[in-house]
């Protein structure tokens, strides 16, 4: 077929073989066709190439978005965000404003079992591309749009990104310390999560397809996840203690809303995560921190009553936790049974040997020739191996439409 308005780039496109789509996994022998950018869309597409899915990743020209957000100081490197959420993928760039780089794209939906998208609503239908019309012509075809706020509301059609989303959904107004500003988690955890709940959306229509348990017309093969409703999930212990007592989450750091000690606690070079609120765990901390006379302070009896005097509690447990360096206050308590974990940083975690013993990080292959590291998809066990790629935009653009011909 004609590639004009599909614009080639990348090795593959000329005398060297392209990389092939996976060739194992639960998901071999799926199509998905990707028109996301940035996060959650991309995540989500990524883990599904593991799986053994067939991804194949619709740029616009001159890449996505995150395709640009590259890491300061090496321009001339993948760009983080996108390699962490890019993994497994083909890629075609199309101009979709191009009738017939949008033909071509209408061409390539015909083959396709799913589709991921995170365009804005009616955008891609305006280019041609309408789910209603293209989930009529292709019966096998779940179309997924990724939405900030649902399908409903005065909300519907604002644009949203993940520090957004925290704010909006109340996740910002509860995490901080006491007596500071609200904060957003560090990283995208709205859009990861969303990310997975995609997954499990695909999984579930996949499912329903082959059981014939599913709705087989179009509107029932167009689905939405969306990340205020995601969010709000990810907050259900907190939400819900507050729809039933009407009590609201307050800042406390990083302590437990709901128990005492359920924190972090300082050590002479650092700090270590423990929860020691059941009677028995109480009890062992205390002897092990040689301050058995706690156990009798009135301030401290029960659960509540350490919660009421928190910053007593932690002055007093802190007292003792600061003659030890982290790693001796970890080891100290999990030989005795208690839950804790030392506060990591990125260079710790990475060089740790529950990562490397597990395959926790894999190398990546990429067509300029270099190698990365990233993290291996949760989901790695039922996949393949052999999606360890990334591709520069466009790279198997010609191989692609050579597949449609």
């Amino acid at each position: 077929m004609s590639a004009e308005g599909v614009l080639p780039g990348g090795p593959s496109a000329e005398g060297e073989p392209g990389i092939s789509p996976p060739a194992a996994g639960v998901l071999a022998g799926v199509r998905v066709v990707e028109f996301a950018t940035l996060v959650a869309g991309p995540a989500a597409g990524s883990h599904l190439a593991q799986l053994g899915a067939d991804v194949i990743k619709v740029e616009p020209p001159g890449g996505e978005p995150s395709r640009l957000l590259t890491a300061p100081g090496h321009p001339d490197l993948v760009a983080p965000p996108y390699l962490a959420n890019n993994v497994g993928k083909r890629s075609m760039v199309i101009d979709l404003k191009d009738e017939r780089g949008a033909a071509s794209a209408l061409e390539l939906l015909g083959t396709a079992d799913v589709v991921i998208e995170n365009y804005r609503p009616g955008a891609l239908a305006r280019l041609g591309l309408d789910p209603v019309g293209l989930l009529a012509v292709n019966p096998r075809l779940h179309w997924f749009s990724l939405r900030g706020y649902g399908p409903e509301g005065s909300w519907r059609d604002r644009p949203a990104v993940d520090g957004i989303v925290q704010a909006d959904s109340g996740m910002v107004e509860i995490t901080g310390h006491q007596g500071g500003p609200g904060v957003r988690v560090g990283f995208p955890v709205v859009d990861h999560a969303s990310g997975f709940v995609l997954v499990a959306a695909v999984l579930a229509a996949l499912l329903g397809r082959a059981t014939g348990r599913a709705r087989a017309d179009p509107a029932g093969r167009h689905h939405q996840v969306v990340l205020f409703d995601v969010a709000l999930s990810m907050q259900a212990s907190p939400f819900t203690d507050y729809l039933v007592s009407g009590n609201l989450p307050r800042r406390i750091g990083n302590a437990s809303q709901l128990s005492a000690p359920n924190e972090t606690l300082r050590s002479s070079d650092g700090s270590v995560m423990m929860a020691a609120y059941l009677a028995g765990h109480w009890r062992t901390l205390c002897e092990l921190l040689d301050c058995a006379e706690l156990l009798t302070d009135p301030r401290f009896t029960g659960r509540e009553d350490r919660m009421r005097n928190r910053p007593a509690l932690i002055a007093e447990l802190e007292r003792r936790t600061m003659r030890y360096t982290a790693e001796e206050l970890f080891e100290l308590f999990d030989g005795a049974g208690l839950m804790a974990g030392v506060s990591r940083s990125y260079a710790q975690v990475a060089a740790c040997p529950q990562v490397t013993e597990n395959g926790l990080l894999m190398d990546i292959s990429a067509d300029d020739g270099r190698s990365y590291r990233a993290l291996r998809s949760p989901l790695a066990e039922f996949g393949t191996r052999s999606a360890n790629f990334i591709v520069s935009a466009g790279a198997q653009t010609e191989e692609i439409l050579g597949e449609l011909c």
